[in-house]
């Protein structure tokens, strides 16, 4: 048998030996293009190859997913057996090489984003504590998402983690307001605040609470919610199904599981467990004070106002 640089000089003959009748196993047609031969390279005369295997006949997406990882698993074995890199590919692992690292991808991403939410809710409302249940409710909005996902059959991908992260955000902006105003309650509607709530509140929780619904509940649901669900409402009579499956029934439900935590679970969080809240000297916080500080006093009703002179 030929051995080193007799092998590489027969096998270079083999590989550019046509394939037909007088030569019906030549290598050209078959093994061209898969076998890298250097014959000066003394040291590694191969450095690159390929060869064919097949996969049994695939049907459903499952499939797909399924025969990818097994040929990564088998190639993995190999390359640890013969001490080589032995990488598998085909034309549809393209599409299917992210469900190989989107489970971890999300879990990165997604717990990024909620660690980045406390600190920064934290640092701008003042209060950790504050941070924190704003930042849980956000996380219940993200998990209440995922299983509306696996209830309406949205499979967890490139496209449906992308949405994920924006409802991370998009969660914030629903629970926002109501914690600022939380924080910074208008002294005028603590005032106002019913009896009940004054007379077993902890350090104003209960009274701060009804004075952030008061304040900026109404503006939530009317200014937030309902804008965004006409907008959503939309996607429903699409005809591509890409935008039917992961986006209209993703962020409908965003739409419906931010409102119902930013205007039902949030204040009764805040209530129980939320931050010290701040007065502020030059503004009460509500509308009509600000609007009275700022000049726009012919904005405000007037007391006497009787609609019968006119």
């Amino acid at each position: 048998m030929p051995e080193d640089g007799e092998f590489i000089h027969y096998l270079t003959k083999w590989l550019a030996s046509p394939t037909n009748e007088a030569c019906p196993f030549g290598g050209a047609a078959p093994y061209s293009n898969a076998v890298v031969v250097q014959p000066n390279n003394t040291q590694n005369p191969i450095p690159a190859s390929h060869f064919r295997t097949a996969h049994t006949p695939l049907h459903s997406q499952s499939d797909f997913i399924a025969a990818y990882a097994s040929a990564r698993r088998i190639a993995a074995t190999v390359s640890e057996s013969q001490n080589v890199d032995v990488f598998p590919y085909s034309k549809f692992y393209i599409f299917f090489d992210q469900y190989a690292t989107i489970v971890s991808l999300a879990g990165t991403l997604l717990g990024s984003a909620i660690a980045i939410i406390f600190f920064l809710t934290s640092l701008l409302l003042g209060s950790l504590a504050t941070g924190l249940v704003v930042t849980l409710t956000v996380i219940m909005i993200v998990v209440a998402v995922l299983g509306t996902m696996a209830l309406s059959n949205v499979s967890l991908n490139a496209i449906s983690l992308v949405n994920l992260v924006i409802c991370v955000g998009i969660g914030v902006e629903f629970c926002a307001h109501i914690a600022r105003a939380f924080q910074f309650p208008s002294k005028s509607l603590i005032a106002k605040a019913p009896t009940q709530l004054v007379g077993r509140m902890e350090r104003g929780r209960d009274a701060r609470a009804w004075a952030a619904m008061v304040n900026v509940g109404g503006s939530v649901f009317s200014g937030i919610t309902v804008t965004k669900f006409l907008g959503v409402a939309v996607l429903a009579f699409t005809r591509s199904k890409i935008f039917e499956v992961y986006y209209f029934r993703v962020w409908l439900a965003l739409v419906v599981w931010a409102a119902l935590h930013a205007l039902v679970f949030l204040p009764v969080g805040l209530s129980l467990v939320g931050g010290e809240g701040y007065m502020d000297s030059e503004s009460e916080g509500s509308l009509e004070e600000d609007l009275n500080s700022r000049r726009y006093r012919a904005l405000l009703p007037e007391e006497d106002y009787d609609s019968d002179d006119y």
